[in-house]
Order: structure tokens, then C-alpha cells, then sequence
């Protein structure tokens, strides 16, 4: 029978919030020059981009999906881990609905929580490439360590006494 392991959820469920975040951060990379736009303010070059509004339909079709992308990516690897540490795939699941929940709310993806989140970069460098690379590199970083972390393995991994 497959235990619940609440640390492991909650470790699970900030390591795919953040993995979420970071990816909401990075699809900025996927056009640059929109970026640079946007950055700008330039009207002049808005007006004369090529196929603006494919360009810019497709940028916001990635930017909303983003967060379901990296809610599937999330599961992937919870599961798989859970798994692999024979901790059983119930912890990962519990940790999906979870964000589906927190998704669905707007809670993550609120502008409030993102000015904080994003906040380092924009700090630096204002809204550009620079801050949404290292936002999104941060990000990132942090979402890998708590999933494979071995400190965080062993946190999850204490024997409760009978």
C-alpha cells in the first residue's frame, strides 16, 4: 500500500510552482524582438514588424499554455522520481491537483506574485532579455534543486516512528 508523504508533496508542489514560473518567464525568450518592442515602446517598429499579428497571436498562445506545459513537465518528473524512490506515484498525483487547484485560482500566476517572483531580474536590468533570462534561469534552478536534491531526499525521506 502506498503511503502519503506530506513533505514530499509540498516539496513536490513548490518544485513544479517554481518550474511553472520559470517557464512563464522564459517563453519571453521565444521572440526576442518583441521583447525588445515592448521594452522600447517603440510604436514606430511595432507598426512596421512583419506579420505582427501572427507573431504576436503565437507568442500569447505559448505565454497562456505555458503554465499547462509545465504543469504535464511537473508531473512527469514527480512521478518518475516518486517512483524511482518507490515513495508511490499517490504523492505525485495529490501534488498535480494541487497545482491544477492553485493554476485554476489564479493564485500562481497572479500579477501580485509575479512582480514578486520576477522580481530580481527586473531589478537588474528592467524588463528585458537580461532579466527574463536570469528570472528564468533562477527560477529554474531552484525548481531542479528541490526535486533532486539530496538534502531535500532526505527531509522527505525520514522514517516515521511506529
Amino acid at each position: 500500500m502506498q503511503k502519503l508523504n506530506y513533505k514530499l508533496i509540498i516539496s513536490h508542489t513548490l518544485a513544479g510552482i517554481f518550474l511553472i514560473w520559470a517557464l512563464n518567464e522564459l517563453v519571453y525568450l521565444y521572440d526576442t524582438e518583441l521583447l525588445r518592442i515592448y521594452d522600447e515602446i517603440n510604436i514606430i517598429d511595432a507598426w512596421r514588424m512583419d506579420n505582427k499579428a501572427e507573431r504576436i497571436s503565437k507568442f500569447l498562445l505559448l505565454k497562456y499554455t505555458s503554465s499547462y506545459i509545465g504543469l504535464i513537465i511537473t508531473f512527469i518528473i514527480s512521478l518518475s522520481i516518486t517512483l524511482k524512490r518507490k515513495f508511490g506515484g499517490i504523492n505525485s498525483f495529490i501534488a498535480f491537483l494541487i497545482i491544477i487547484v492553485l493554476i485554476r485560482l489564479g493564485i500562481i500566476t497572479s500579477e501580485i506574485v509575479e512582480k514578486v517572483v520576477y522580481f530580481p531580474g527586473e531589478i537588474l536590468f528592467g524588463f528585458s532579455v537580461k532579466s527574463v533570462s536570469l528570472n528564468g534561469i533562477l527560477l529554474l534552478s531552484i525548481s531542479l534543486w528541490l526535486y533532486f536534491s539530496k538534502f531535500v531526499y532526505k527531509i522527505t525521506n525520514k522514517k516515521v516512528a511506529p
